[in-house]
């Protein structure tokens, strides 16, 4: 959802240069595996209302969704091909 935001920015392009398809289509892209990975990880957890978090894997919860967080952050660069290119 929160990925969709930033469509304005790829969209309106400066004037000269028009609408930037490859930033356009990187976010798609990226917005596609966030949902997927979101309707994934909701399906597996479906029927785990009253299970109990202990400490440590509360702790093992939160650094892998630190890692989960900084690579689906990255899709939309990698999609687009911004994160290989140095102009």
């Amino acid at each position: 959802m929160l990925m969709s935001l930033p469509w304005a920015f790829p969209l309106l392009g400066e004037a000269k240069h028009g609408i930037e398809w490859r930033s356009v289509g990187g976010l798609l892209g990226a917005m596609m595996v966030c949902s997927g990975v979101g309707a994934t990880l909701m399906w597996i957890g479906r029927s785990e209302s009253g299970a109990e978090l202990l400490r440590r894997e509360a702790m093992v919860v939160v650094g892998l969704s630190w890692i989960l967080a900084m690579v689906l952050g990255a899709l939309p660069f990698w999609f687009s091909g911004t994160a290989w290119s140095r102009t």
